[in-house]
């Protein structure tokens, strides 16, 4: 937009802050055929007209999402969620990956429990629903249970002196946790 390189929808948003209504706009659009085809730049002039859920701020009258990026793995992923809905079994799908990739057992025989979103990163992050999933790691009987750092005073509370309640801000963390363990 501009010139200016344009990566996520938020990016336009923060672009357009500084512009008003009738404001004229280069944008330089890069089609990507699902083919696998040389992708096409077209160059559009837009003249930016008045949002339609505030008239005082100018909107590009198109809407915006941002791809969902295309990862390429070195081995192949299968992942049976089974009844798993929703993204807070990240971190445990990712640590699972991990176990199958590593030598020996990751959890060094103990049952280990977790939940976390996982991003691209290796950040772990906030869910909901913490101490039912304490409560239900204790009912399994694990040794531990990995919660993200943001949940961690919740988790403590619900845990009481039944389980290991462990903080995790990474994957990193959760790894190097597991990593210490001693043999079950």
């Amino acid at each position: 937009m501009d010139g200016k390189p344009i990566q996520f929808r938020s990016d336009v948003i923060d672009f357009l802050a500084g512009k008003q209504i009738g404001d004229q706009i280069s944008l330089v659009v890069e089609r990507v055929p699902e083919d696998g085809a040389e992708a096409k730049r077209v160059d559009v002039q837009i003249v930016l007209g008045p949002h339609e859920e505030d008239p005082e701020r100018p909107m590009v009258g198109v809407l915006l999402d941002n791809n969902p990026p295309i990862v390429e793995f070195p081995v192949d992923v299968t992942i049976d969620s089974q009844n798993i809905g929703g993204p807070s079994a990240g971190m445990m799908f990712t640590l699972q990956i991990i176990d199958q990739l590593s030598e020996g057992p990751l959890t060094r025989g103990h049952r280990i429990a977790g939940t976390g979103t996982i991003d691209r990163d290796g950040t772990v992050g906030a869910i909901g629903g913490v101490t039912q999933k304490v409560y239900a790691a204790i009912d399994a009987g694990a040794y531990a249970v990995l919660v993200p750092a943001d949940n961690y005073p919740d988790a403590l509370v619900a845990a009481g002196d039944d389980i290991q309640v462990v903080s995790i801000d990474t994957i990193e963390d959760a790894v190097a946790f597991l990593d210490a363990l001693p043999p079950a």
